[in-house]
């Protein structure tokens, strides 16, 4: 055996007949122990009785310290990550030599009016760099094409240009907003036809255009916002879409609804691709604060709550014009919540579909204002003229004379012809040219080709004597005083006017 197995052989041995001494030496350990436990108790108890005092201008300066430190890093994030990357874009851009015609767009200048010379206006303009954009443009105003303003302050050229520099400007104004889809992608691409279109529109409409600014975006699209010496004019376009979003406002006088029709023109190119007929939605509306504006309004509540002043899907303007006793409008209108554009569409089709074989049933609503009260409409028409005419005729046991005050739309004509007792309608109406508009633009109201002996038009019937004059002076001129007759009376006398 080797020597050390014979010592740890004779240690064993040591402590087996020695017992004591193994004892002794564990309570010796385990007194050790408990020593060290109290000395570590005792440095605990005096290390909480421990505090550090730290001043209130050591805990400021750390503060502003940590704040200075922010401030430097993110500056220093911004310059590498932002600020230098796009400085070496724009000089890499810079770099590049290209063709003058394939990055300068030639946009058209707002150009004053014969005679007339902007008026004195401060420029301001602020441009921000953006990867959105592919393009930016600004034209400002000149006299001539390419011409500054040198001249001095010329007197208005005209004596409707001298009412309007007189004009009181009020805070009130017309706004129009024009929709239109399925136009030409390239045109909705283009910032010079699109501003071409622009300056055009505001020629028409006989506006001072001061400036305009354009945004060509990428991938496509185009956005301008012009400033008019009368408030503004701006559009936005989706080429793919085809689709582009106009906004007119402004706070002359004079009515934007007659340039509705210039704006479609102008605007509504068809796609070079489908060749489908665009489709526009529009709407007009006063606004601003004036007493006038509410009068204005009130004049012609009917007209500019419907359908002037709502986005319908279909809204025509069949004639507008000014007799010498009203105002008459007529519209071609898609009754909302009872008529769809995509029924309308359906019944145009002749596709041996239901709305093919009865078109009539989905036609527009055609609607007569005359000084913007509605006076009738084509789905009311029957029962609105029928309601009129016959309580009246059937009162009476044998009608032959029959007085018809008004009835400028040829309908209660119609209606009063039916009756085969009749010999003789006199009918009294003011106005001639509403009677020319009803003839052209409302045939079926005064359609009398069903009535046996009658004519195509109820007007032309040999059994009618129109007299365009005032009623109340015919009838007083004939009826009343030394002049009153007891002959030629009349059976029914029907009152279709306001």
């Amino acid at each position: 055996m080797s020597q050390t197995v014979m010592e740890a052989e004779t240690e064993a041995i040591r402590k087996t007949t020695n017992p004591g001494n193994s004892q002794s030496n564990q309570k010796s350990s385990m007194s050790n122990s408990s020593s060290g436990m109290e000395a570590i108790k005792k440095e605990a108890v005096a290390s909480s009785n421990l505090s550090v005092n730290v001043s209130k201008g050591f805990v400021s300066l750390t503060l502003i310290a940590s704040i200075l430190l922010a401030f430097a890093m993110g500056k220093t994030a911004r310059f590498l990550l932002i600020v230098r990357p796009q400085r070496e874009l724009g000089n890499l851009n810079s770099s590049i030599e290209l063709p003058k015609e394939t990055y300068l767009f030639k946009l058209p200048s707002p150009v004053m009016k014969d005679g007339k010379v902007p008026p004195q206006t401060e420029y301001t303009a602020k441009n921000f760099d953006t990867t959105r954009s592919a393009s930016i443009q600004s034209r400002f105003i000149v006299t001539e094409e390419g011409k500054e303003s040198d001249t001095p302050a010329a007197s208005p050229s005209s004596e409707v240009d001298q009412q309007a520099d007189e004009e009181i400007h009020e805070p009130k104004g017309q706004h129009l907003l024009v929709d239109i889809a399925k136009v030409d992608s390239i045109f909705l691409n283009s910032e010079e036809l699109l501003t071409t279109a622009m300056l055009e529109l505001v020629r028409k409409c006989g506006l001072t255009l001061l400036s305009y600014h354009c945004h060509g975006l990428e991938p496509i699209g185009v956005s301008c916002a012009g400033v008019l010496l009368e408030s503004h004019v701006s559009f936005h376009t989706w080429p793919a879409e085809g689709v582009i979003t106009l906004d007119l406002y402004t706070c002359g006088p004079g009515s934007l609804l007659p340039f509705v029709s210039i704006t479609k023109n102008l605007f509504a190119v068809p796609s070079s691709v489908t060749n489908e007929e665009p489709e526009v939605i529009w709407s007009h509306k006063f606004r601003g604060f004036s007493e006038n504006i509410a009068n204005e309004t009130a004049v012609r509540a009917d007209f500019f709550r419907f359908p002037i002043g709502v986005m319908t899907d279909y809204k025509e303007q069949i004639v507008s014009a000014q007799t010498d006793f009203q105002q008459v409008d007529i519209y071609d209108v898609l009754r909302p919540h009872s008529q769809s554009i995509e029924a309308y569409k359906k019944s145009q089709e002749g596709d041996g579909s239901y709305e093919s074989q009865y078109p009539e049933y989905f036609e527009p609503d055609r609607i007569v204002f005359l000084d913007g009260i509605l006076q009738s409409r084509r789905s009311g028409d029957s029962a609105y003229h029928e309601s009129l005419v016959h309580p009246g005729m059937f009162s009476h046991p044998n009608p032959k004379r029959v007085a018809i005050i008004g009835g400028g739309e040829g309908a209660t004509l119609r209606e009063v012809l039916k009756h085969k007792t009749v010999e003789k309608v006199v009918m009294i109406e003011i106005d001639k040219k509403m009677v020319d508009i009803s003839r052209e633009h409302l045939p079926f109201w005064s359609d009398c080709s069903s009535l046996i002996g009658s004519t195509e038009n109820c007007f032309d019937d040999p059994r009618v004597d129109a007299n365009y004059v005032d009623a109340f002076k015919w009838f007083i001129d004939r009826y009343s005083g030394e002049a009153a007759r007891t002959e030629n009376l009349f059976d029914v006398i029907i009152m279709d006017a306001l």
